[in-house]
Protein backbone atom coordinates (compact mmCIF):
# COMPACT_ATOMS: atom_id res chain seq x y z
CA UNK A 1 0.00 0.00 0.00
CA UNK A 2 1.80 3.33 -1.16
CA UNK A 3 0.99 5.58 1.44
CA UNK A 4 2.44 8.71 2.37
CA UNK A 5 4.32 8.63 6.23
CA UNK A 6 5.96 11.63 7.17
CA UNK A 7 5.66 15.30 6.95
CA UNK A 8 8.34 17.04 8.82
CA UNK A 9 8.77 21.24 9.00
CA UNK A 10 12.09 22.90 9.61
CA UNK A 11 15.81 21.54 9.84
CA UNK A 12 15.73 21.51 6.21
CA UNK A 13 19.37 23.34 5.21
CA UNK A 14 18.01 24.93 2.01
CA UNK A 15 15.17 26.18 -0.05
CA UNK A 16 15.51 25.52 -3.51
CA UNK A 17 18.29 24.49 -6.17
CA UNK A 18 20.04 22.26 -4.13
CA UNK A 19 20.98 18.38 -5.28
CA UNK A 20 21.11 15.18 -3.55
CA UNK A 21 21.51 11.29 -3.53
CA UNK A 22 21.16 8.44 -0.97
CA UNK A 23 23.45 6.70 0.82
CA UNK A 24 22.40 3.90 2.69
CA UNK A 25 19.70 5.20 5.56
CA UNK A 26 21.40 8.92 5.04
CA UNK A 27 20.20 11.59 2.07
CA UNK A 28 23.42 14.26 1.88
CA UNK A 29 22.55 17.61 0.52
CA UNK A 30 24.44 20.05 -1.95
CA UNK A 31 24.24 23.60 -2.19
CA UNK A 32 21.12 25.26 -2.91
CA UNK A 33 19.23 28.69 -1.66
CA UNK A 34 18.93 29.14 2.14
CA UNK A 35 14.96 30.44 2.81
CA UNK A 36 16.47 33.86 2.72
CA UNK A 37 17.77 34.17 -0.67
CA UNK A 38 21.23 33.10 0.21
CA UNK A 39 23.24 30.37 -1.71
CA UNK A 40 24.19 27.56 0.92
CA UNK A 41 27.28 26.52 -2.06
CA UNK A 42 30.85 27.74 -1.54
CA UNK A 43 32.12 31.89 -1.74
CA UNK A 44 35.49 32.52 -1.49
CA UNK A 45 34.69 33.80 2.39
CA UNK A 46 32.37 30.97 2.95
CA UNK A 47 33.16 26.96 3.72
CA UNK A 48 31.15 23.94 1.35
CA UNK A 49 28.37 23.33 3.32
CA UNK A 50 26.70 19.72 3.41
CA UNK A 51 24.03 18.74 5.12
CA UNK A 52 22.50 15.12 5.77
CA UNK A 53 19.60 13.71 6.85
CA UNK A 54 18.94 10.43 8.48
CA UNK A 55 15.77 8.41 7.91
CA UNK A 56 16.02 6.55 10.99
CA UNK A 57 16.40 9.83 13.76
CA UNK A 58 15.02 12.31 11.15
CA UNK A 59 17.21 14.44 11.71
CA UNK A 60 19.24 17.10 9.64
CA UNK A 61 22.76 17.73 10.40
CA UNK A 62 25.54 19.80 9.06
CA UNK A 63 28.84 17.99 8.05
CA UNK A 64 31.70 20.07 8.99
CA UNK A 65 33.94 21.32 6.17
CA UNK A 66 37.21 23.26 5.47
CA UNK A 67 37.90 23.17 1.97
CA UNK A 68 37.38 26.16 -0.37
CA UNK A 69 37.36 26.40 -3.92
CA UNK A 70 39.01 25.59 -6.36
CA UNK A 71 38.75 22.44 -4.18
CA UNK A 72 35.56 22.48 -3.27
CA UNK A 73 32.49 23.80 -5.81
CA UNK A 74 32.09 27.56 -6.32
CA UNK A 75 28.90 29.29 -5.59
CA UNK A 76 26.20 28.44 -8.49
CA UNK A 77 23.24 26.43 -9.04
CA UNK A 78 22.16 24.12 -11.93
CA UNK A 79 24.39 21.54 -11.30
CA UNK A 80 23.70 17.54 -10.55
CA UNK A 81 25.10 14.74 -8.25
CA UNK A 82 25.26 11.04 -9.23
CA UNK A 83 26.30 8.56 -6.74
CA UNK A 84 28.58 5.82 -8.15
CA UNK A 85 28.42 2.86 -5.86
CA UNK A 86 31.79 1.20 -5.74
CA UNK A 87 34.37 -0.09 -3.17
CA UNK A 88 34.44 3.72 -2.02
CA UNK A 89 31.04 5.76 -2.30
CA UNK A 90 31.77 8.99 -4.33
CA UNK A 91 29.41 11.61 -5.33
CA UNK A 92 30.13 13.29 -8.69
CA UNK A 93 28.79 16.68 -9.08
CA UNK A 94 29.09 18.89 -12.25
CA UNK A 95 27.87 21.85 -14.41
CA UNK A 96 25.97 24.69 -13.01
CA UNK A 97 25.14 28.53 -13.63
CA UNK A 98 25.46 31.38 -12.28
CA UNK A 99 24.88 35.11 -12.57
CA UNK A 100 28.18 37.46 -11.89
CA UNK A 101 27.63 41.06 -11.97
CA UNK A 102 24.96 40.33 -14.64
CA UNK A 103 26.86 38.08 -16.30
CA UNK A 104 25.67 34.46 -17.28
CA UNK A 105 28.28 31.94 -16.62
CA UNK A 106 28.14 28.33 -16.76
CA UNK A 107 30.60 25.77 -15.26
CA UNK A 108 32.21 22.52 -16.45
CA UNK A 109 34.48 21.33 -13.29
CA UNK A 110 33.85 18.36 -12.16
CA UNK A 111 33.64 17.58 -8.45
CA UNK A 112 34.22 14.68 -6.43
CA UNK A 113 33.02 13.70 -3.20
CA UNK A 114 33.77 10.76 -1.08
CA UNK A 115 31.25 10.05 0.83
CA UNK A 116 33.65 7.54 3.77
CA UNK A 117 36.37 10.49 3.86
CA UNK A 118 33.87 13.17 3.71
CA UNK A 119 36.19 15.43 1.82
CA UNK A 120 35.49 17.11 -2.28
CA UNK A 121 38.39 16.79 -4.83
CA UNK A 122 38.80 17.40 -8.36
CA UNK A 123 38.85 14.09 -10.55
CA UNK A 124 40.67 15.01 -13.89
CA UNK A 125 39.04 13.21 -17.16
CA UNK A 126 40.08 13.00 -20.84
CA UNK A 127 38.01 12.52 -23.57
CA UNK A 128 35.21 14.62 -24.96
CA UNK A 129 33.71 16.51 -21.95
CA UNK A 130 30.05 18.21 -22.19
CA UNK A 131 30.61 22.04 -22.58
CA UNK A 132 29.60 23.69 -19.83
CA UNK A 133 26.06 24.35 -18.82
CA UNK A 134 23.48 24.53 -16.33
CA UNK A 135 19.86 22.96 -15.44
CA UNK A 136 20.85 19.51 -16.95
CA UNK A 137 20.12 15.99 -15.82
CA UNK A 138 22.41 13.53 -15.25
CA UNK A 139 21.99 9.82 -13.68
CA UNK A 140 23.95 6.49 -13.50
CA UNK A 141 23.91 3.47 -15.03
CA UNK A 142 26.63 0.76 -13.37
CA UNK A 143 29.52 3.10 -13.39
CA UNK A 144 29.21 5.67 -15.34
CA UNK A 145 27.14 9.12 -15.38
CA UNK A 146 25.05 9.64 -17.92
CA UNK A 147 24.97 13.94 -18.51
CA UNK A 148 22.08 15.08 -20.75
CA UNK A 149 20.60 18.54 -22.08
CA UNK A 150 20.74 22.14 -19.99
CA UNK A 151 21.79 25.30 -21.23
CA UNK A 152 24.97 26.66 -22.28
CA UNK A 153 25.80 29.93 -22.26
CA UNK A 154 26.64 30.41 -26.39
CA UNK A 155 24.39 27.94 -27.71
CA UNK A 156 21.40 28.20 -25.68
CA UNK A 157 19.49 24.89 -24.82
CA UNK A 158 21.02 21.94 -25.81
CA UNK A 159 20.26 17.85 -26.75
CA UNK A 160 23.16 16.64 -26.41
CA UNK A 161 24.29 13.39 -24.43
CA UNK A 162 27.28 12.47 -22.58
CA UNK A 163 29.09 9.92 -20.86
CA UNK A 164 31.63 9.74 -18.09
CA UNK A 165 32.81 6.81 -17.55
CA UNK A 166 34.46 7.23 -13.65
CA UNK A 167 36.07 3.95 -13.81
CA UNK A 168 38.31 5.19 -16.60
CA UNK A 169 37.57 8.79 -16.18
CA UNK A 170 36.92 9.26 -19.66
CA UNK A 171 34.21 11.56 -21.04
CA UNK A 172 32.58 9.88 -24.50
CA UNK A 173 30.04 12.17 -26.40
CA UNK A 174 27.21 10.46 -28.11
CA UNK A 175 25.78 11.72 -31.40
CA UNK A 176 25.58 11.41 -34.82
CA UNK A 177 23.30 9.31 -36.93
CA UNK A 178 24.45 5.94 -35.03
CA UNK A 179 23.11 7.93 -31.98
CA UNK A 180 19.42 8.17 -33.16
CA UNK A 181 17.04 10.99 -32.75
CA UNK A 182 17.25 12.50 -29.56
CA UNK A 183 15.18 14.72 -27.86
CA UNK A 184 14.18 18.13 -28.65
CA UNK A 185 16.57 20.15 -26.71
CA UNK A 186 15.56 21.19 -23.10
CA UNK A 187 16.30 22.42 -19.44
CA UNK A 188 15.18 21.24 -15.83
CA UNK A 189 13.67 17.76 -17.37
CA UNK A 190 15.07 14.53 -15.21
CA UNK A 191 16.79 11.80 -16.57
CA UNK A 192 16.62 8.00 -14.34
CA UNK A 193 17.93 4.61 -15.14
CA UNK A 194 15.92 1.40 -15.09
CA UNK A 195 17.95 -1.26 -15.90
CA UNK A 196 20.29 -0.23 -18.57
CA UNK A 197 17.64 2.67 -20.06
CA UNK A 198 18.09 6.10 -19.78
CA UNK A 199 14.94 7.92 -19.71
CA UNK A 200 14.16 11.49 -20.24
CA UNK A 201 11.07 13.38 -19.03
CA UNK A 202 9.82 16.20 -19.50
CA UNK A 203 11.59 19.98 -19.67
CA UNK A 204 11.61 23.41 -20.93
CA UNK A 205 11.93 24.35 -24.07
CA UNK A 206 14.26 26.79 -25.66
CA UNK A 207 10.89 29.04 -27.12
CA UNK A 208 9.13 27.60 -23.42
CA UNK A 209 7.87 24.76 -24.44
CA UNK A 210 6.64 22.18 -21.70
CA UNK A 211 7.30 19.11 -22.57
CA UNK A 212 5.18 15.92 -21.63
CA UNK A 213 6.39 13.19 -23.39
CA UNK A 214 9.48 10.45 -22.08
CA UNK A 215 11.94 9.20 -24.35
CA UNK A 216 14.32 6.22 -23.77
CA UNK A 217 18.09 5.65 -24.75
CA UNK A 218 19.93 2.37 -24.47
CA UNK A 219 23.27 2.60 -22.72
CA UNK A 220 24.01 -0.46 -24.25
CA UNK A 221 24.14 0.59 -28.25
CA UNK A 222 24.35 4.08 -27.12
CA UNK A 223 21.20 4.96 -29.01
CA UNK A 224 17.93 6.75 -28.30
CA UNK A 225 14.86 4.43 -28.99
CA UNK A 226 12.14 5.28 -30.88
CA UNK A 227 9.19 6.24 -28.42
CA UNK A 228 5.79 7.91 -29.23
CA UNK A 229 5.92 11.52 -28.29
CA UNK A 230 1.97 11.69 -28.49
CA UNK A 231 -1.03 9.74 -26.23
CA UNK A 232 -2.88 7.51 -28.19
CA UNK A 233 -6.68 7.98 -28.27
CA UNK A 234 -8.18 7.50 -24.76
CA UNK A 235 -4.99 7.58 -23.02
CA UNK A 236 -3.40 9.78 -20.32
CA UNK A 237 0.31 11.29 -19.34
CA UNK A 238 1.21 14.07 -17.09
CA UNK A 239 0.70 17.64 -18.21
CA UNK A 240 3.91 18.91 -19.83
CA UNK A 241 6.28 20.40 -17.00
CA UNK A 242 9.80 21.25 -15.80
CA UNK A 243 11.32 21.36 -12.51
CA UNK A 244 9.74 18.03 -11.34
CA UNK A 245 11.12 14.89 -9.27
CA UNK A 246 11.74 11.59 -11.23
CA UNK A 247 12.69 8.41 -9.23
CA UNK A 248 12.63 4.83 -10.11
CA UNK A 249 11.10 1.31 -8.52
CA UNK A 250 10.58 -1.96 -9.46
CA UNK A 251 11.15 -1.02 -13.32
CA UNK A 252 8.85 1.41 -13.74
CA UNK A 253 9.72 5.44 -13.76
CA UNK A 254 7.66 7.71 -11.43
CA UNK A 255 7.52 11.39 -12.03
CA UNK A 256 6.43 13.65 -8.90
CA UNK A 257 5.08 17.41 -9.29
CA UNK A 258 6.24 20.25 -11.07
CA UNK A 259 5.49 23.08 -12.68
CA UNK A 260 4.31 24.66 -16.06
CA UNK A 261 4.50 28.13 -15.15
CA UNK A 262 1.12 28.05 -14.38
CA UNK A 263 0.36 26.24 -12.08
CA UNK A 264 2.60 23.88 -9.48
CA UNK A 265 1.86 20.46 -9.33
CA UNK A 266 1.38 17.81 -6.19
CA UNK A 267 0.64 14.69 -8.66
CA UNK A 268 2.26 11.47 -9.21
CA UNK A 269 2.43 9.74 -11.96
CA UNK A 270 4.14 5.60 -12.77
CA UNK A 271 5.48 5.23 -16.18
CA UNK A 272 5.48 1.29 -17.28
CA UNK A 273 8.54 1.50 -19.79
CA UNK A 274 6.65 -2.61 -21.01
CA UNK A 275 3.68 -1.11 -21.53
CA UNK A 276 4.63 2.12 -22.50
CA UNK A 277 2.04 3.62 -21.01
CA UNK A 278 1.42 6.56 -18.03
CA UNK A 279 -1.15 6.17 -14.39
CA UNK A 280 -1.54 8.13 -12.23
CA UNK A 281 -0.82 7.43 -9.07
CA UNK A 282 -3.00 8.35 -5.32
CA UNK A 283 -0.67 7.43 -2.15
CA UNK A 284 -2.76 6.68 1.04
CA UNK A 285 -1.88 9.60 3.91
CA UNK A 286 -2.19 12.50 1.85
CA UNK A 287 -3.94 14.49 4.77
CA UNK A 288 -1.11 13.63 7.22
CA UNK A 289 2.13 13.28 5.42
CA UNK A 290 1.37 14.16 1.52
CA UNK A 291 2.76 17.13 -0.44
CA UNK A 292 -0.80 18.52 -1.27
CA UNK A 293 -0.37 19.76 2.50
CA UNK A 294 2.39 22.16 1.96
CA UNK A 295 3.04 25.03 1.17
CA UNK A 296 6.30 23.61 -1.62
CA UNK A 297 3.07 21.66 -3.81
CA UNK A 298 5.47 19.77 -5.10
CA UNK A 299 8.32 22.36 -6.67
CA UNK A 300 12.37 22.43 -7.16
CA UNK A 301 11.76 19.17 -4.71
CA UNK A 302 14.83 17.19 -4.65
CA UNK A 303 14.20 13.37 -4.73
CA UNK A 304 15.98 10.34 -3.10
CA UNK A 305 15.12 6.60 -2.98
CA UNK A 306 16.05 5.09 0.23
CA UNK A 307 16.50 1.59 0.41
CA UNK A 308 14.06 -0.69 -1.52
CA UNK A 309 11.05 1.37 -0.62
CA UNK A 310 10.68 4.65 0.86
CA UNK A 311 11.71 7.94 -0.87
CA UNK A 312 12.59 11.19 0.59
CA UNK A 313 11.44 14.33 -1.34
CA UNK A 314 12.38 17.93 0.37
CA UNK A 315 12.24 21.48 -0.72
CA UNK A 316 11.95 24.61 1.34
CA UNK A 317 10.63 23.72 5.27
CA UNK A 318 9.02 20.47 3.83
CA UNK A 319 10.01 16.78 3.85
CA UNK A 320 8.15 13.92 2.83
CA UNK A 321 8.68 10.10 3.10
CA UNK A 322 6.56 8.01 0.56
CA UNK A 323 6.70 4.18 1.57
CA UNK A 324 6.02 1.48 -1.01
CA UNK A 325 5.97 -1.06 1.71
CA UNK A 326 4.79 0.40 4.97
CA UNK A 327 4.64 -1.93 7.94
CA UNK A 328 2.08 -2.11 9.83
CA UNK A 329 2.99 -0.29 13.09
CA UNK A 330 3.72 2.42 10.88
CA UNK A 331 0.11 2.22 9.46
CA UNK A 332 -1.48 2.08 12.85
CA UNK A 333 0.65 5.05 13.94
CA UNK A 334 -0.73 7.01 10.35
CA UNK A 335 -4.22 6.16 11.73
CA UNK A 336 -4.00 7.45 15.30
CA UNK A 337 -2.30 10.56 14.06
CA UNK A 338 -4.83 10.95 11.40
CA UNK A 339 -7.79 10.80 13.64
CA UNK A 340 -6.80 12.53 17.00
CA UNK A 341 -6.52 9.37 18.81
CA UNK A 342 -5.43 9.47 22.07
CA UNK A 343 -1.81 8.64 23.01
CA UNK A 344 -0.96 8.51 26.59
CA UNK A 345 -1.31 4.64 26.91
CA UNK A 346 1.02 4.00 24.30
CA UNK A 347 4.54 3.00 24.87
CA UNK A 348 6.51 6.68 24.77
CA UNK A 349 8.86 5.13 22.23
CA UNK A 350 5.53 4.76 19.89
CA UNK A 351 4.69 8.41 21.12
CA UNK A 352 8.16 10.00 20.17
CA UNK A 353 8.08 8.04 16.46
CA UNK A 354 4.60 9.22 15.75
CA UNK A 355 5.41 12.77 16.96
CA UNK A 356 8.81 12.59 14.75
CA UNK A 357 6.45 11.75 11.80
CA UNK A 358 4.57 15.53 11.57
CA UNK A 359 7.05 17.13 14.35
CA UNK A 360 8.67 20.56 13.49
CA UNK A 361 12.27 19.72 13.93
CA UNK A 362 16.06 21.63 13.58
CA UNK A 363 19.15 20.43 11.89
CA UNK A 364 22.08 19.63 14.35
CA UNK A 365 24.75 21.94 14.66
CA UNK A 366 27.94 21.10 13.11
CA UNK A 367 29.84 21.26 16.22
CA UNK A 368 27.37 17.58 16.74
CA UNK A 369 25.39 18.57 19.63
CA UNK A 370 21.71 19.03 18.66
CA UNK A 371 19.51 22.25 18.41
CA UNK A 372 16.49 22.68 19.64
CA UNK A 373 14.32 19.18 19.44
CA UNK A 374 11.40 18.07 20.78
CA UNK A 375 11.81 14.94 19.14
CA UNK A 376 14.77 11.93 19.17
CA UNK A 377 12.75 9.21 18.18
CA UNK A 378 12.38 7.54 14.27
CA UNK A 379 10.28 5.78 12.34
CA UNK A 380 11.93 2.79 12.55
CA UNK A 381 10.78 -0.20 10.24
CA UNK A 382 9.76 -3.22 12.48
Amino acid sequence: MLSWTAHLKGGAPVNIYHVAVAVGPDVYSFGGFRNNGKLVTTTTTMQNEVHVFNTVSLRWKQLPGNQRPPAAPSIHEGYTAVLIAGAAATVYVWGGCSSVAGEWRCYGALYAFDVDGRRWSRPGASGSAPEARGNHSACAVGTAMYVYGGTTRWAGQTNSMHALDTAAMVWSSISGADAGTPPPASSLHSSSAVGTTVFVFGGLGDQGERYGHVRAFDTKSRRWLKTPTTPAAGTIRPEGRFGHSAFTHGGELYVFGGSDWDRHFADLWRFSPAASSWRKVRPKGDDVGGPSQSQSRGRWMCCCPVGDDRVVLFNKDDLHVLDFRPSLKTLCKLAVVRHGLKQSGLPHNVRWEMAAMTTTQQRTKKSGRPATLGITGGNRRR
